[in-house]
C-alpha cells in the first residue's frame, strides 16, 4: 500500500513511491557534476558515472597538492605585502 502512494520530483508528479528509488538509480547516472578542482577554475563538467573515471586520469587532481602550497604561498605574501604597504 505505501509503495503506490505519489512521490512528487523536480519533474515528475505523482510517481508511485516503489517506482522512485528506480527513479533515483537511473536519475543520478545523468546528473552532471564538476571536477572536484572546479575550484581553481578547471572547466571539466560530466556524468556523475563519469566523474571517478576523469579523477583517474585528470592532471589537475594529480598536481592539486603542488597547487595548493603554491596558492597558500601567494596568499601568505599578499597578506604580507598588505601589511608592508599599511605601515
Amino acid at each position: 500500500m505505501k509503495d503506490l502512494m505519489p512521490v512528487e520530483t523536480h519533474l515528475i508528479l505523482n510517481m508511485q513511491r516503489g517506482s522512485f528509488k528506480d527513479h533515483l538509480k537511473r536519475c543520478r547516472k545523468t546528473i552532471m557534476c564538476s571536477c572536484s578542482v572546479s575550484d581553481i577554475q578547471y572547466p571539466w563538467i560530466g556524468l556523475k558515472d563519469q566523474l571517478s573515471s576523469h579523477l583517474n586520469q585528470c592532471p589537475y587532481v594529480q598536481i592539486r597538492p603542488i597547487l595548493n602550497q603554491i596558492l597558500e604561498e601567494n596568499h601568505r605574501l599578499k597578506q604580507k605585502l598588505n601589511t608592508l604597504k599599511e605601515k
